[in-house]
C-alpha cells in the first residue's frame, strides 16, 4: 500500500513539475501582452489629449475671427448710414453741397468698401478654423474609439494572465505539497527501520541473554549442584 501510494505521488510530482514551466512562461507571455495592451492604450490617450488641445486652439483662433467679423460688420454698417445720411442731405435743396461733401462721401464709400473686405476676410478664416476644429474633432473621435478598444483589450489581456498565475501558483502549491508528502514519508519510512533495526537488537541481545542464562545453568548442573 506505501509503494502504491508513494509511486502515485511520485507520478503526480512528475506531472505537476512537466506544467509548472510552461505555465510560467504562458503567464509571462500574457503580462508581456498585457504591458503592450497598456502602452498603446496610454499612447492613444496621450493623442486625445493632445488632439482636444489643438481643437481648443482652433475654437478659439475661430472665435477671435468671428469677434473681428462682428467688429468689422457694425463699422461697415456705421459708415453705410453715415453715407446715406450725407448722401441724403446732399439731396435737400435748402442745403449747398461743396467739394468737401463729395470727398467725405468718398471717403465713407471707401470705409464702408474697406470694412466689408475686412470682414470678409475675417469670416472665411474664421470659417477655415471652424472646419480645421471639425476636422480635429474627427480625429479625437477616431482615437479615442481606438483607445477605448485598446483598454477594452487591456481588461480582457489583463483578466486572462491573473488566470494563468492562479494556474501557475496552483501548480506549485500542488509540486510543494506532493514534495512535503514524500519527504513526511520518507521520514516516517527511516524512523520505522530505525525502530525495526532497534527491535531486531533488542531481539538479539534478550535471546543473547537467554543463551548465556542457559549454559550457567548447564554448567551448575554438569557440576552436580
Amino acid at each position: 500500500m506505501t509503494i502504491n501510494t508513494t509511486t502515485t505521488i511520485t507520478t503526480c510530482l512528475s506531472t505537476v513539475k512537466s506544467k509548472v514551466a510552461p505555465a510560467r512562461r504562458s503567464r509571462d507571455k500574457q503580462n508581456d501582452q498585457t504591458k503592450e495592451w497598456t502602452v498603446k492604450r496610454n499612447g492613444l490617450n496621450r493623442q486625445v489629449k493632445s488632439k482636444i488641445s489643438e481643437v481648443k486652439s482652433y475654437q478659439k483662433a475661430r472665435d477671435n475671427h468671428n469677434q473681428e467679423v462682428r467688429r468689422y460688420k457694425k463699422m461697415r454698417n456705421q459708415f453705410q448710414n453715415d453715407y446715406k445720411k450725407m448722401a441724403g442731405d446732399k439731396q435737400d435743396p435748402n442745403l449747398q453741397s461743396d467739394d468737401d461733401t463729395e470727398q467725405q462721401l468718398k471717403q465713407l464709400i471707401e470705409k464702408q468698401q474697406s470694412a466689408h473686405e475686412a470682414m470678409k476676410r475675417e469670416a472665411t478664416l474664421g470659417q477655415q478654423q471652424h472646419e480645421l476644429m471639425l476636422e480635429q474633432n474627427q480625429r479625437v473621435d477616431s482615437i479615442r474609439k481606438q483607445a477605448q478598444s485598446a483598454h477594452e483589450k487591456l481588461r480582457a489581456s489583463k483578466k486572462k494572465a491573473d488566470q494563468l498565475h492562479d494556474e501557475y501558483i496552483l501548480l506549485l502549491r500542488c509540486q510543494h505539497a506532493c514534495q512535503d508528502i514524500l519527504r513526511a514519508m520518507d521520514k516516517r519510512d527511516t524512523e520505522h527501520l530505525k525502530q525495526d533495526h532497534e527491535r531486531m537488537e533488542l531481539t538479539k541481545k534478550t535471546r543473547s541473554q537467554s543463551s548465556d542464562s542457559e549454559n550457567f545453568t548447564d554448567v551448575f548442573e554438569n557440576a552436580g549442584l
